[in-house]
């Protein structure tokens, strides 16, 4: 992981109670769905854990994950 990586994912987890609160999403599942991910070898990549109290989530993994949880496979990118 390099360093401007480290620093952007920073910078979306300082947001990321905010943008569960815009959401309207109860931290409970927030935190289950994390923790799943975090044992799941295709998307634990998503998610750091620098501390035992501190956890980075990539927002573009967490929503690969939550879209594969929901259909089944992963979602093919467009660009």
């Amino acid at each position: 992981m390099t360093e401007q990586s480290v620093t952007e994912l920073k910078e979306d987890s300082s947001n990321c109670l905010e943008r569960i609160k815009k959401m309207k999403i109860n931290y409970v599942p927030v935190a289950d769905s994390i923790a799943e991910m975090r044992n799941n070898k295709q998307f634990r990549r998503g998610v750091i854990n620098p501390t035992h109290k501190l956890v980075w989530i990539n927002f573009e993994v967490f929503e690969e994950f939550l879209y594969w949880k929901q259909h089944g496979y992963v979602r093919t990118k467009d660009k």
